[in-house]
């Protein structure tokens, strides 16, 4: 019995594999076709200032800092424009994981077909693969969302 339910759990597994596939290159592909805009530079800007200028700035500015600390840690690695947003594409795709491990707790044939229509969307969304590949708080905001509706379901 355990073997028959564990069959019917792989192909949803491979699904989210195929979407988060699907999502990482569309997200890539557009990535790097841009230099980093005004908002972004900002956001590089903070992560070299010293500790003291950057914590004074966060004090006033009204965006949250959670994207400027990880930009702040992930520039010592990272460099180039593309580099520097690679974990807000990361954070994009675990928006998709987060919202298909949302979705297979709800119960009933429907709640698993709405998953995948909405994970299939996610993936494709010309706005998410622009909104991902941006050095902007959004998608950051959107994984934490979906891991908060996910740990109140559970």
């Amino acid at each position: 019995m355990a073997d028959r339910a564990e069959s019917r759990r792989a192909p949803r597994w491979l699904f989210l594999a195929l979407m988060l596939g699907v999502a990482l290159g569309l997200r890539l592909w557009h990535a790097g076709s841009e230099s980093l805009d005004v908002d972004e530079s900002l956001g590089v800007w903070m992560a070299t200032v010293p500790w003291r200028e950057f914590w004074a700035t966060i004090r006033v500015d009204s965006h949250p800092p959670l994207l400027y600390l990880l930009v702040r840690a992930w520039s010592q690695v990272a460099h180039s424009d593309f580099a520097l947003r690679l974990p807000v594409v990361v954070a994009g795709l675990g928006t998709i994981w987060a919202m298909f491990r949302f979705g297979e707790r709800a119960p009933g044939p429907l709640a698993a077909r709405a998953t995948r229509i909405a994970c299939v969307l996610a993936a494709f969304s010309a706005w998410g693969a622009i909104r991902d590949d941006e050095l902007r708080q959004y998608p950051l905001v959107a994984v934490l969302l979906w891991l908060a509706f996910d740990a109140l379901a559970e």
